[in-house]
């Protein structure tokens, strides 16, 4: 093939891609395939998003359940410590005042104030904050009770005066612990330190009140539908 035939096929090739370029159903095609591949395009990534989404979700479902479950927990086993702790304080309150009822304001009383402060640190993780100085100052009391009747044995019969004055606070905090009277000596005794006071505390922090009431409206009402099924 000599030059003026290549350049003769080139012309004819060239004249051809033109005038299919020049069609009018070109560009039309051409858009076309370009919307189809644009909706593949975003189908996939509409795809893909939407597995991500479920993953990120289900790790947050995972953490979520983690978290709740975790927290239930610790508020399952920081109730019943609470339990364990209000029984055992309640059992050597209720021997420190068998010992005041059966000899009055005595030193002894110091070695039980000194217990029951040890058995609330022992336990103060579970106890609630807010309830902590309410139980302390019961606390206080006693051992204030133990602590004069210990310096009044200790002190001479010329110390009359200081020991009329210990006497005085000895007895006033023995009858509002105990709750013996509205007063002592003519003064008003304080209600704050009555000790059913504090056992009213601990059953409304543990919330026994309302399960009883609960408990009792439960009982009420099964028996109530019994007797409604016994008469039918």
């Amino acid at each position: 093939m000599v030059a003026s035939d290549v350049v003769t096929t080139s012309a004819v090739v060239a004249n051809g891609i033109a005038a299919a370029a020049s069609h009018p159903l070109y560009p039309a095609l051409v858009g076309f395939v370009g919307t189809l591949l644009g909706a593949g395009v975003a189908q996939t990534v509409a795809i893909l998003i939407a597995r991500a989404n479920r993953r990120a979700d289900s790790r947050k479902d995972a953490l979520r359940r983690a978290f709740d479950s975790a927290g239930s927990h610790v508020a399952q086993v920081t109730f019943d410590k609470y339990v364990q702790f209000c029984e055992a304080y309640v059992h050597q309150w209720g021997e420190a005042l068998a010992l005041l009822h059966e000899n009055g304001p005595c030193k002894e009383a110091m070695d039980h104030a000194r217990s029951i402060t040890q058995l609330r640190q022992q336990w103060m993780l579970w106890v609630p904050a807010e309830l902590d100085d309410s139980l302390n100052k019961y606390e206080i009391a006693l051992l204030e009770i133990g602590t004069n009747a210990m310096v009044v044995d200790r002190l001479d019969a010329s110390s009359t005066r200081a020991t009329d004055d210990l006497m005085h606070k000895m007895y006033k905090r023995f009858c509002e612990i105990t709750g013996i009277g509205t007063e002592w000596n003519g003064e008003q005794l304080s209600d704050d330190l009555k000790i059913l006071n504090l056992m009213q505390q601990l059953r409304l922090t543990l919330g026994t009140n309302d399960f009883n009431k609960l408990r009792i409206q439960t009982t009420r009402l099964a028996l109530t539908d019994l007797n409604d099924f016994a008469t039918t």
